[in-house]
């Protein structure tokens, strides 16, 4: 993954640093994907296409290597026909290619484990787990007050 400027990434490295990402050619034909996502999508595979597996949910346009051009560095909203969300964008790579650079989106730690999911799956630059367990905690403290109002209600 070369740059204009000398900077290059070795797929290995791409892999930790985003290992939910997929590269395409210009027609989104999968070539290389990220192990998060191979795990998550095991149905996607290199030489597949993109939108046979991933439907495009937002930007609300069809899910077209031409499109997608068009909407390089936009927030981009896949979702797997298991079931699978992701949250991401698209960026231009050399010689037409695109590559996405997204995360799986769940709301909750237990949907997160329901996905086959660990802490160990998302890159440490990743705030998606560490939201995940506000989340929850602050679920937790709103919970206790109103078990407190329940238990005096109840006496």
């Amino acid at each position: 993954m070369n740059s204009s400027d000398g900077m290059a990434f070795r797929t290995a490295q791409l892999d930790k640093i985003f290992p939910f990402h997929v590269a395409t050619d210009g027609n989104l034909m999968v070539t290389h994907l990220g192990p998060g996502l191979s795990r998550l999508t095991p149905e996607l595979r290199t030489g597949t296409p993109l939108p046979q597996v991933f439907r495009l949910v937002r930007p609300s346009h069809p899910f077209t290597g031409e499109e997608i051009r068009r909407s390089l560095g936009l927030l981009v909203l896949l979702e797997s026909s298991g079931g699978v969300r992701m949250r991401g964008q698209f960026q231009a790579l050399e010689g037409g290619r695109l590559i996405y650079l997204g995360s799986p989106w769940v709301d909750s730690l237990a949907a997160m484990n329901a996905a086959g999911l660990e802490i160990s799956d998302f890159a440490p630059h990743d705030p998606t787990v560490e939201l995940l367990h506000m989340l929850q905690l602050q679920s937790m403290t709103l919970e206790d007050p109103g078990r407190r109002v329940q238990r005096m209600a109840q006496q």
